[in-house]
């Protein structure tokens, strides 16, 4: 952020600790929790409990999946409404491969949807580098990435 031109949309970092759920700021459109992997038990619970949806970014490897499996397993445990909350976000990869058909093999057992592939691409690295998104102009540039964003964005959108 601290390389992003003031002349675009604003984007405000806020550092709550462990004091997330109880201090989400209410004057944001949207607020992008960015939790830590192993969050387990209450503090998972509520967590969960606090936001509209959650998106679990997961790169089709087996030492990816292996370190998700524990999340996956504990969100099990939660009501079907909560569950339906949690979405995958396939890094890296396109939906085409043996890696995607991997993953979605994986993600059978959980019965949480992907909700969109990202494609491995310099487009992100090159974006933050320079303090922008792939959602700033100029758009043209980033087409095939927010085209991949679009199934993404319904899916958080959906009530």
């Amino acid at each position: 952020m601290a390389f992003r031109d003031p002349a675009l949309a604003a984007i405000t970092g806020y550092f709550a600790g462990s004091q997330i759920v109880v201090s989400l700021p209410k004057e944001a459109d949207w607020v992008v929790v960015d939790a830590p992997a192993g969050l387990q038990g209450y503090k998972l619970t509520d967590y969960l409990h606090a936001v509209d949806k959650v998106l679990v970014p997961l790169v089709p490897s087996v030492f990816d999946m292996a370190a998700t499996e524990d999340f996956l397993n504990s969100i099990r445990g939660e009501p079907r409404s909560v569950r339906a909350k949690v979405g995958i976000v396939a890094m890296r990869v396109d939906p085409r491969t043996r890696a995607a058909s991997m993953l979605e093999e994986f993600l059978k057992h959980f019965d949480i949807p992907i909700v969109s592939y990202l494609r491995n691409t310099q487009n992100y690295v090159n974006a933050a580098a320079a303090g922008v998104t792939i959602f700033d102009p100029p758009r043209a540039k980033h087409r095939r990435d927010l085209e991949q964003w679009s199934s993404l964005i319904k899916w958080v959108e959906k009530k």
